[in-house]
């Protein structure tokens, strides 16, 4: 058996780390002025939606897996949407919900609930003849002639 690591998912570093790579991929499309301007304004929004959907999906750990990805995946769309609709930047609205939805799925899966492996029991069984019995365990009976 593979022992499965344990990951740490922080909500509000995966939200920081999306709004970078969104200010990263616009950067590249636009001007490094533009990155900056979208990193600096999506940041605190981003820490602030990141920390909400970790103690969202914390506390939904023990729920259905598709379910949880749409708990979290939504608003986690819709505060990038709101996000865009606010600074009148939607066209870069479907390249920027890629991260959105990578960063969403890797908080889903870190706090998921896994129930540990039921550990087997093995048991044994030792057939000897009568004669190396006696020897094994000094029994008193004496091996029987056949």
């Amino acid at each position: 058996m593979i022992p499965r690591a344990t990951y740490y998912a922080n909500g509000g570093l995966l939200g920081l780390l999306n709004t970078l790579f969104i200010s990263i991929g616009v950067g590249w499309h636009e001007s490094l002025l533009v990155a900056f301007c979208v990193f600096l304004f999506g940041m605190i929004p981003g820490l602030v939606i990141g920390k909400v959907l970790e103690a969202l999906a914390k506390a939904t750990a023990r729920s259905n897996v598709w379910w949880r990805r749409l708990l979290i995946g939504v608003p986690a769309i819709g505060g990038l949407l709101g996000m865009a609709a606010t600074f009148g930047v939607e066209e870069f609205l479907l390249p920027a919900v890629i991260p959105t939805i990578v960063c969403a799925l890797i908080l889903e899966r870190n706090t998921r609930y896994i129930a540990a492996a039921p550990v087997a029991r093995a048991t044994f069984r030792v057939a000897l003849c009568d004669e190396h019995r006696a020897e094994a365990f000094g029994s008193q009976r004496p091996a029987q002639s056949r």
